[in-house]
Protein backbone atom coordinates (compact mmCIF):
# COMPACT_ATOMS: atom_id res chain seq x y z
CA UNK A 1 0.00 0.00 0.00
CA UNK A 2 2.59 2.43 0.96
CA UNK A 3 4.44 1.79 -2.42
CA UNK A 4 0.88 1.70 -4.33
CA UNK A 5 0.58 5.09 -3.34
CA UNK A 6 3.57 6.95 -3.68
CA UNK A 7 3.39 5.53 -7.19
CA UNK A 8 -0.02 7.08 -7.39
CA UNK A 9 0.88 10.61 -5.53
CA UNK A 10 3.84 10.36 -8.14
CA UNK A 11 1.81 10.05 -10.84
CA UNK A 12 -1.15 12.24 -10.13
CA UNK A 13 1.57 15.37 -9.20
CA UNK A 14 1.55 18.82 -10.45
CA UNK A 15 3.62 18.08 -13.34
CA UNK A 16 0.73 16.35 -14.77
CA UNK A 17 -2.49 18.63 -13.92
CA UNK A 18 -0.91 21.16 -14.83
CA UNK A 19 0.25 19.93 -17.99
CA UNK A 20 -3.34 19.07 -18.54
CA UNK A 21 -4.51 22.14 -17.51
CA UNK A 22 -1.89 23.60 -19.87
CA UNK A 23 -3.03 21.58 -22.74
CA UNK A 24 -6.64 22.40 -21.86
CA UNK A 25 -5.56 26.42 -21.69
CA UNK A 26 -4.20 25.82 -25.39
CA UNK A 27 -7.02 24.07 -27.26
CA UNK A 28 -9.29 26.90 -25.58
CA UNK A 29 -7.31 29.75 -26.95
CA UNK A 30 -6.60 28.18 -30.47
CA UNK A 31 -10.81 27.19 -30.85
CA UNK A 32 -11.09 30.44 -29.87
CA UNK A 33 -13.26 29.31 -26.58
CA UNK A 34 -15.63 27.07 -28.72
CA UNK A 35 -17.17 25.84 -25.24
CA UNK A 36 -18.76 29.47 -24.88
CA UNK A 37 -19.57 29.87 -28.38
CA UNK A 38 -21.07 26.68 -29.36
CA UNK A 39 -22.23 24.74 -25.93
CA UNK A 40 -25.98 25.93 -26.61
CA UNK A 41 -26.02 24.46 -29.82
CA UNK A 42 -24.31 21.53 -28.58
CA UNK A 43 -28.14 20.43 -26.91
CA UNK A 44 -29.28 20.71 -30.33
CA UNK A 45 -26.63 19.12 -32.22
CA UNK A 46 -27.29 15.46 -29.59
CA UNK A 47 -30.59 15.16 -31.65
CA UNK A 48 -29.91 16.04 -35.04
CA UNK A 49 -29.73 12.72 -36.71
CA UNK A 50 -29.31 12.54 -40.47
CA UNK A 51 -30.64 10.11 -42.58
CA UNK A 52 -27.75 7.68 -44.18
CA UNK A 53 -25.06 9.00 -41.27
CA UNK A 54 -21.99 6.40 -40.68
CA UNK A 55 -22.52 4.86 -36.85
CA UNK A 56 -24.21 2.91 -34.09
CA UNK A 57 -26.24 5.13 -31.54
CA UNK A 58 -27.34 8.45 -31.61
CA UNK A 59 -25.47 11.51 -30.54
CA UNK A 60 -27.34 11.83 -27.27
CA UNK A 61 -26.59 8.08 -26.83
CA UNK A 62 -23.36 8.55 -27.19
CA UNK A 63 -23.35 11.28 -24.65
CA UNK A 64 -25.40 8.76 -22.02
CA UNK A 65 -22.76 6.31 -22.37
CA UNK A 66 -20.13 8.79 -21.75
CA UNK A 67 -21.74 10.28 -18.56
CA UNK A 68 -23.01 6.73 -17.55
CA UNK A 69 -19.23 6.34 -16.90
CA UNK A 70 -18.37 9.98 -15.68
CA UNK A 71 -21.87 11.01 -13.77
CA UNK A 72 -21.64 9.25 -10.86
CA UNK A 73 -20.68 9.08 -6.88
CA UNK A 74 -17.84 11.30 -7.75
CA UNK A 75 -20.39 14.61 -8.36
CA UNK A 76 -21.91 13.11 -4.87
CA UNK A 77 -19.67 11.59 -2.37
CA UNK A 78 -16.19 12.48 -4.68
CA UNK A 79 -17.20 16.21 -4.16
CA UNK A 80 -17.61 15.83 0.05
CA UNK A 81 -13.90 14.42 -0.45
CA UNK A 82 -12.91 17.43 -2.22
CA UNK A 83 -14.53 19.67 0.52
CA UNK A 84 -13.18 17.64 2.96
CA UNK A 85 -9.81 18.08 1.32
CA UNK A 86 -9.15 21.27 0.44
CA UNK A 87 -11.78 23.08 1.61
CA UNK A 88 -14.67 25.35 0.31
CA UNK A 89 -12.48 27.19 -2.71
CA UNK A 90 -11.99 23.35 -4.19
CA UNK A 91 -15.06 23.97 -5.72
CA UNK A 92 -14.20 27.17 -7.41
CA UNK A 93 -10.80 25.56 -9.24
CA UNK A 94 -12.74 22.33 -10.26
CA UNK A 95 -15.47 24.59 -12.34
CA UNK A 96 -12.27 26.76 -13.69
CA UNK A 97 -10.56 23.54 -14.29
CA UNK A 98 -13.74 22.06 -16.05
CA UNK A 99 -13.98 24.93 -18.37
CA UNK A 100 -10.61 24.27 -20.81
CA UNK A 101 -11.14 20.09 -20.01
CA UNK A 102 -14.39 21.27 -22.35
CA UNK A 103 -11.80 21.92 -24.75
CA UNK A 104 -9.80 18.67 -24.65
CA UNK A 105 -12.95 16.66 -24.08
CA UNK A 106 -14.16 18.14 -27.96
CA UNK A 107 -10.29 17.85 -29.47
CA UNK A 108 -10.67 14.16 -28.36
CA UNK A 109 -13.60 13.34 -29.18
CA UNK A 110 -13.05 15.07 -32.75
CA UNK A 111 -10.29 12.66 -33.63
CA UNK A 112 -12.02 9.71 -32.51
CA UNK A 113 -15.08 10.31 -34.84
CA UNK A 114 -12.34 11.22 -37.77
CA UNK A 115 -10.08 8.41 -37.19
CA UNK A 116 -12.98 6.06 -36.38
CA UNK A 117 -13.07 2.24 -38.05
CA UNK A 118 -15.96 0.45 -39.61
CA UNK A 119 -15.18 -3.44 -38.58
CA UNK A 120 -17.69 -6.75 -38.26
CA UNK A 121 -20.62 -3.84 -39.23
CA UNK A 122 -20.02 -1.61 -36.41
CA UNK A 123 -17.66 1.80 -35.73
CA UNK A 124 -14.69 1.51 -33.76
CA UNK A 125 -12.84 4.44 -32.41
CA UNK A 126 -10.62 6.38 -29.95
CA UNK A 127 -6.83 6.99 -29.12
CA UNK A 128 -5.29 3.82 -29.66
CA UNK A 129 -7.18 4.13 -33.39
CA UNK A 130 -6.09 8.80 -33.84
CA UNK A 131 -2.65 7.38 -32.33
CA UNK A 132 -2.07 5.01 -34.94
CA UNK A 133 -3.53 6.10 -37.82
CA UNK A 134 -3.39 9.95 -36.94
CA UNK A 135 0.37 9.76 -35.35
CA UNK A 136 1.38 7.07 -37.65
CA UNK A 137 2.04 3.53 -38.04
CA UNK A 138 5.51 4.07 -35.55
CA UNK A 139 3.29 4.74 -33.06
CA UNK A 140 1.39 1.62 -32.49
CA UNK A 141 3.46 0.80 -29.61
CA UNK A 142 2.13 3.73 -27.95
CA UNK A 143 -2.10 3.07 -28.76
CA UNK A 144 -1.29 -0.33 -27.43
CA UNK A 145 -0.23 0.54 -24.51
CA UNK A 146 -2.93 2.84 -23.91
CA UNK A 147 -5.23 -0.28 -24.91
CA UNK A 148 -3.64 -1.96 -22.47
CA UNK A 149 -3.88 0.36 -19.51
CA UNK A 150 -7.58 1.24 -20.47
CA UNK A 151 -8.47 -2.62 -20.07
CA UNK A 152 -6.62 -2.99 -16.88
CA UNK A 153 -7.98 0.32 -15.31
CA UNK A 154 -11.80 -1.05 -16.11
CA UNK A 155 -11.18 -4.56 -14.77
CA UNK A 156 -9.40 -3.93 -11.57
CA UNK A 157 -10.76 -0.19 -10.64
CA UNK A 158 -13.02 2.18 -12.10
CA UNK A 159 -15.30 0.05 -14.20
CA UNK A 160 -15.76 -2.67 -11.33
CA UNK A 161 -14.70 -3.12 -7.49
CA UNK A 162 -15.05 0.82 -6.95
CA UNK A 163 -18.90 0.96 -8.43
CA UNK A 164 -19.76 -2.33 -6.90
CA UNK A 165 -18.49 -0.91 -3.55
CA UNK A 166 -20.32 1.64 -3.87
CA UNK A 167 -23.60 0.21 -4.26
CA UNK A 168 -23.30 -2.23 -1.50
CA UNK A 169 -21.93 0.31 0.44
CA UNK A 170 -25.40 2.33 0.08
CA UNK A 171 -27.80 -0.95 0.63
CA UNK A 172 -25.76 -1.50 3.48
CA UNK A 173 -25.85 1.77 4.76
CA UNK A 174 -29.81 1.85 4.15
CA UNK A 175 -30.73 -1.47 5.38
CA UNK A 176 -27.74 -2.73 7.82
CA UNK A 177 -25.77 -0.07 8.90
CA UNK A 178 -24.40 -1.34 12.08
CA UNK A 179 -24.16 -5.54 10.22
CA UNK A 180 -26.31 -7.00 12.52
CA UNK A 181 -27.52 -9.62 9.62
CA UNK A 182 -24.10 -11.35 9.22
CA UNK A 183 -23.49 -13.46 5.91
CA UNK A 184 -19.86 -14.44 6.65
CA UNK A 185 -16.51 -13.04 8.12
CA UNK A 186 -13.04 -12.65 6.37
CA UNK A 187 -10.86 -11.80 9.84
CA UNK A 188 -12.04 -8.91 11.35
CA UNK A 189 -14.05 -8.16 8.41
CA UNK A 190 -17.83 -8.96 8.67
CA UNK A 191 -20.10 -8.50 5.69
CA UNK A 192 -23.86 -8.29 5.35
CA UNK A 193 -26.36 -10.66 4.25
CA UNK A 194 -27.27 -7.27 2.60
CA UNK A 195 -23.94 -6.80 0.88
CA UNK A 196 -23.71 -10.19 -0.72
CA UNK A 197 -27.43 -10.09 -2.02
CA UNK A 198 -26.90 -6.61 -3.66
CA UNK A 199 -23.48 -7.70 -4.81
CA UNK A 200 -25.04 -10.87 -7.00
CA UNK A 201 -28.65 -9.08 -8.13
CA UNK A 202 -26.20 -6.46 -9.48
CA UNK A 203 -23.78 -8.33 -10.97
CA UNK A 204 -26.99 -10.47 -12.69
CA UNK A 205 -28.46 -7.18 -13.95
CA UNK A 206 -24.66 -5.47 -15.31
CA UNK A 207 -24.27 -9.24 -17.10
CA UNK A 208 -27.60 -8.67 -19.12
CA UNK A 209 -27.27 -5.34 -20.00
CA UNK A 210 -23.74 -5.93 -21.19
CA UNK A 211 -24.26 -8.92 -23.26
CA UNK A 212 -26.81 -6.53 -25.55
CA UNK A 213 -23.36 -4.40 -26.44
CA UNK A 214 -23.04 -0.63 -27.40
CA UNK A 215 -26.59 -0.38 -28.84
CA UNK A 216 -28.26 -1.56 -24.98
CA UNK A 217 -25.41 -0.25 -23.05
CA UNK A 218 -27.16 3.38 -24.76
CA UNK A 219 -30.23 2.48 -24.38
CA UNK A 220 -30.41 1.65 -20.61
CA UNK A 221 -27.93 5.04 -20.05
CA UNK A 222 -30.27 7.00 -22.25
CA UNK A 223 -33.50 5.95 -19.67
CA UNK A 224 -31.34 5.71 -16.24
CA UNK A 225 -29.45 8.94 -16.70
CA UNK A 226 -32.11 11.55 -17.18
CA UNK A 227 -34.10 10.08 -14.36
CA UNK A 228 -31.51 9.84 -11.55
CA UNK A 229 -29.91 13.42 -12.51
CA UNK A 230 -33.00 15.04 -12.72
CA UNK A 231 -33.98 13.60 -9.22
CA UNK A 232 -30.66 14.34 -7.40
CA UNK A 233 -30.77 17.61 -8.96
CA UNK A 234 -33.53 18.35 -7.58
CA UNK A 235 -33.42 17.82 -4.26
CA UNK A 236 -29.97 19.90 -4.54
CA UNK A 237 -31.95 22.03 -6.13
CA UNK A 238 -34.76 21.97 -2.77
CA UNK A 239 -31.88 22.55 -0.25
CA UNK A 240 -29.80 25.42 -2.02
CA UNK A 241 -33.57 27.03 -2.42
CA UNK A 242 -34.42 26.21 1.45
CA UNK A 243 -31.24 28.34 2.41
CA UNK A 244 -31.29 31.20 -0.12
CA UNK A 245 -30.08 33.65 2.07
CA UNK A 246 -26.97 32.52 3.29
CA UNK A 247 -25.79 31.49 -0.72
CA UNK A 248 -24.11 34.85 -0.99
CA UNK A 249 -22.22 34.20 2.53
CA UNK A 250 -21.42 30.80 0.82
CA UNK A 251 -19.83 31.91 -2.36
CA UNK A 252 -18.20 34.28 -0.46
CA UNK A 253 -16.63 31.35 1.77
CA UNK A 254 -15.60 29.47 -1.85
CA UNK A 255 -13.95 32.34 -3.64
CA UNK A 256 -11.91 33.40 0.01
CA UNK A 257 -10.90 29.74 0.28
CA UNK A 258 -10.13 29.56 -3.12
CA UNK A 259 -7.74 32.74 -2.92
CA UNK A 260 -6.78 32.21 0.24
CA UNK A 261 -2.19 33.03 0.32
CA UNK A 262 -2.01 32.71 3.96
CA UNK A 263 -1.00 29.35 4.24
CA UNK A 264 2.17 27.65 2.15
CA UNK A 265 0.47 24.35 3.03
CA UNK A 266 -3.46 24.87 2.87
CA UNK A 267 -5.56 27.74 1.38
CA UNK A 268 -4.88 28.45 -1.98
CA UNK A 269 -2.57 25.67 -3.33
CA UNK A 270 -4.20 23.18 -1.04
CA UNK A 271 -7.17 23.87 -2.85
CA UNK A 272 -6.10 24.52 -6.36
CA UNK A 273 -4.59 20.78 -6.65
CA UNK A 274 -7.94 19.27 -4.95
CA UNK A 275 -10.23 21.00 -7.27
CA UNK A 276 -7.82 20.44 -10.53
CA UNK A 277 -7.01 17.02 -9.39
CA UNK A 278 -10.76 16.02 -8.41
CA UNK A 279 -12.24 17.71 -11.32
CA UNK A 280 -10.40 15.83 -13.83
CA UNK A 281 -11.53 12.34 -12.10
CA UNK A 282 -14.80 13.58 -11.71
CA UNK A 283 -14.99 14.26 -15.68
CA UNK A 284 -12.29 11.86 -17.27
CA UNK A 285 -11.30 14.59 -19.70
CA UNK A 286 -8.36 13.71 -21.41
CA UNK A 287 -8.49 10.33 -19.78
CA UNK A 288 -9.44 9.28 -23.26
CA UNK A 289 -12.64 7.22 -22.69
CA UNK A 290 -15.43 9.55 -23.91
CA UNK A 291 -14.06 9.63 -27.59
CA UNK A 292 -14.79 5.70 -27.34
CA UNK A 293 -18.22 6.51 -27.29
CA UNK A 294 -17.96 9.49 -29.34
CA UNK A 295 -16.77 7.57 -32.21
CA UNK A 296 -20.41 5.06 -32.16
CA UNK A 297 -21.78 7.99 -32.94
CA UNK A 298 -24.34 8.57 -36.42
CA UNK A 299 -22.55 11.30 -37.80
CA UNK A 300 -20.60 12.59 -40.31
CA UNK A 301 -19.49 15.52 -38.32
CA UNK A 302 -16.04 14.81 -35.99
CA UNK A 303 -16.82 18.84 -35.41
CA UNK A 304 -20.32 18.39 -34.09
CA UNK A 305 -20.14 15.33 -32.21
CA UNK A 306 -17.12 17.00 -30.37
CA UNK A 307 -19.17 19.95 -29.42
CA UNK A 308 -22.00 17.68 -28.21
CA UNK A 309 -19.22 15.28 -25.90
CA UNK A 310 -17.66 18.59 -24.59
CA UNK A 311 -20.88 19.44 -23.28
CA UNK A 312 -20.85 16.54 -20.96
CA UNK A 313 -17.80 17.84 -19.34
CA UNK A 314 -20.26 20.97 -18.71
CA UNK A 315 -23.14 18.84 -17.40
CA UNK A 316 -20.64 16.68 -14.91
CA UNK A 317 -18.66 19.27 -13.48
CA UNK A 318 -19.29 22.92 -14.26
CA UNK A 319 -24.13 21.56 -13.30
CA UNK A 320 -23.57 19.43 -11.04
CA UNK A 321 -20.99 19.51 -8.70
CA UNK A 322 -21.20 23.09 -7.63
CA UNK A 323 -24.97 21.96 -6.82
CA UNK A 324 -23.57 19.07 -4.42
CA UNK A 325 -20.67 21.67 -2.56
CA UNK A 326 -23.24 23.89 -2.48
CA UNK A 327 -26.08 21.94 -0.76
CA UNK A 328 -23.51 20.56 1.80
CA UNK A 329 -22.16 24.19 2.51
CA UNK A 330 -25.87 25.72 3.09
CA UNK A 331 -27.13 22.47 4.97
CA UNK A 332 -24.64 23.32 7.26
CA UNK A 333 -22.85 20.21 7.78
CA UNK A 334 -19.42 19.88 8.77
CA UNK A 335 -17.70 18.34 5.69
CA UNK A 336 -14.60 17.15 7.23
CA UNK A 337 -15.84 13.78 8.30
CA UNK A 338 -16.71 10.77 5.76
CA UNK A 339 -17.75 11.88 2.37
CA UNK A 340 -20.57 9.24 2.76
CA UNK A 341 -21.62 10.40 5.99
CA UNK A 342 -21.55 13.84 4.98
CA UNK A 343 -24.19 13.08 1.79
CA UNK A 344 -26.63 11.30 4.03
CA UNK A 345 -26.51 14.43 6.85
CA UNK A 346 -26.86 16.81 3.83
CA UNK A 347 -29.80 15.20 2.79
CA UNK A 348 -31.22 14.67 5.94
CA UNK A 349 -31.06 18.05 7.67
CA UNK A 350 -31.80 20.16 3.91
CA UNK A 351 -34.80 18.85 2.98
CA UNK A 352 -37.80 19.35 5.55
CA UNK A 353 -40.69 18.05 3.86
CA UNK A 354 -40.09 14.21 3.61
CA UNK A 355 -38.82 12.62 6.51
CA UNK A 356 -34.93 11.96 7.10
CA UNK A 357 -35.49 7.48 6.30
CA UNK A 358 -36.94 8.73 2.74
CA UNK A 359 -34.30 10.89 2.08
CA UNK A 360 -31.47 8.26 3.20
CA UNK A 361 -33.48 5.81 0.58
CA UNK A 362 -33.26 8.62 -2.05
CA UNK A 363 -29.69 9.14 -1.60
CA UNK A 364 -28.94 5.38 -1.64
CA UNK A 365 -30.73 4.90 -4.77
CA UNK A 366 -28.63 7.92 -6.12
CA UNK A 367 -25.56 6.46 -5.22
CA UNK A 368 -26.89 2.64 -6.65
CA UNK A 369 -27.85 3.50 -10.03
CA UNK A 370 -25.03 6.32 -10.43
CA UNK A 371 -22.67 3.61 -9.85
CA UNK A 372 -24.94 1.23 -12.23
CA UNK A 373 -24.52 3.26 -14.77
CA UNK A 374 -20.55 3.58 -14.71
CA UNK A 375 -20.17 -0.12 -14.50
CA UNK A 376 -22.09 -0.25 -17.69
CA UNK A 377 -20.23 2.34 -19.41
CA UNK A 378 -16.85 1.78 -18.45
CA UNK A 379 -17.53 -1.85 -20.11
CA UNK A 380 -17.43 -0.51 -23.23
CA UNK A 381 -14.38 1.51 -22.91
CA UNK A 382 -12.61 -1.42 -21.50
CA UNK A 383 -13.88 -3.67 -23.66
CA UNK A 384 -13.10 -1.28 -26.63
CA UNK A 385 -9.38 -1.13 -25.73
CA UNK A 386 -9.07 -4.56 -24.81
CA UNK A 387 -10.57 -5.56 -28.37
CA UNK A 388 -7.23 -3.15 -29.64
CA UNK A 389 -4.95 -4.64 -27.62
CA UNK A 390 -5.65 -8.23 -28.51
CA UNK A 391 -6.64 -8.09 -31.91
CA UNK A 392 -10.09 -8.76 -30.88
CA UNK A 393 -9.25 -12.08 -29.29
CA UNK A 394 -10.36 -13.51 -25.72
CA UNK A 395 -13.18 -10.86 -25.88
CA UNK A 396 -15.31 -13.34 -23.88
CA UNK A 397 -13.12 -14.33 -21.32
CA UNK A 398 -12.32 -10.48 -20.89
CA UNK A 399 -16.09 -9.88 -20.26
CA UNK A 400 -16.37 -12.70 -17.92
CA UNK A 401 -13.22 -11.53 -15.98
CA UNK A 402 -14.92 -8.06 -15.79
CA UNK A 403 -18.66 -9.65 -14.54
CA UNK A 404 -16.52 -11.96 -11.73
CA UNK A 405 -14.97 -8.45 -10.92
CA UNK A 406 -17.94 -6.50 -10.18
CA UNK A 407 -18.90 -9.96 -7.90
CA UNK A 408 -16.23 -10.13 -6.26
CA UNK A 409 -14.94 -6.96 -5.67
CA UNK A 410 -17.66 -5.88 -3.43
CA UNK A 411 -15.82 -8.43 -0.39
CA UNK A 412 -12.21 -7.20 -1.80
CA UNK A 413 -9.81 -4.53 -0.20
CA UNK A 414 -10.86 -1.01 -1.39
CA UNK A 415 -7.66 0.76 -0.43
CA UNK A 416 -5.42 -1.09 -2.70
CA UNK A 417 -7.89 -1.13 -5.31
CA UNK A 418 -8.48 2.36 -5.24
CA UNK A 419 -4.51 3.27 -5.59
CA UNK A 420 -4.20 1.11 -8.69
CA UNK A 421 -7.40 2.66 -10.59
CA UNK A 422 -5.81 5.90 -10.19
CA UNK A 423 -2.35 4.41 -11.20
CA UNK A 424 -4.00 3.27 -14.12
CA UNK A 425 -6.03 6.00 -14.76
CA UNK A 426 -2.89 8.08 -15.08
CA UNK A 427 -0.83 5.72 -17.22
CA UNK A 428 -4.38 5.75 -19.81
CA UNK A 429 -3.63 9.74 -19.98
CA UNK A 430 -0.20 9.62 -20.35
CA UNK A 431 -0.58 8.71 -23.93
CA UNK A 432 -3.43 10.48 -24.70
CA UNK A 433 -2.49 13.56 -23.53
CA UNK A 434 0.70 13.16 -26.10
CA UNK A 435 -1.75 12.35 -29.10
CA UNK A 436 -3.33 15.55 -27.97
CA UNK A 437 -0.23 17.45 -28.62
CA UNK A 438 1.01 15.93 -31.97
CA UNK A 439 -1.95 16.34 -33.53
CA UNK A 440 -3.29 19.60 -32.07
CA UNK A 441 -3.05 21.47 -35.87
CA UNK A 442 -5.47 18.62 -37.28
CA UNK A 443 -8.03 19.38 -34.74
CA UNK A 444 -7.17 23.35 -34.89
CA UNK A 445 -7.15 23.46 -38.84
CA UNK A 446 -10.20 21.44 -39.51
CA UNK A 447 -12.22 23.07 -36.81
CA UNK A 448 -11.66 26.20 -38.33
CA UNK A 449 -12.84 24.54 -41.68
CA UNK A 450 -16.07 23.45 -39.77
CA UNK A 451 -16.45 27.40 -38.17
CA UNK A 452 -16.34 28.35 -41.58
CA UNK A 453 -18.76 26.57 -42.93
CA UNK A 454 -21.56 26.45 -39.94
Amino acid sequence: MNWLGKLSDALWGFPLIVTLFLVGLYFTVKLRFLQIKFLPKSFRYMFETKEGADGDITGFGALCTELAATLGTGNIVGVAAALSLGGAGSLFWMVITAFFMMAIKYAESFLAVKFRIQKNGSFSGGPFYYIERGMGKKFKPLAKAFALFGGLAGLFGMGTVTQIKSVTSAVQGFFDPHIKAVAFSLGTQKYSVFVVVSAVIFTFLAFFVLIGGIKRIARVSEFFIPLMAGIYVFFCLVIILTNFGNLGNAVSLILKDAFNFKSATGGFFLALKVGMSRGIFTNEAGLGTAPIAAASAKTNSPFKQGVISMSGTFIDTVIMCPLTGLAIILSGTNFSGDPENVMAQVFKSGVNFLSDRVMEGILAACLVFFAFSTIIGWNFFAVSCFKYFTNDKCVKAYNTLYVLAVLFGAFMPFSAVLKLSDIFNALMLLPNLIALIALRKTVINETKISLNES
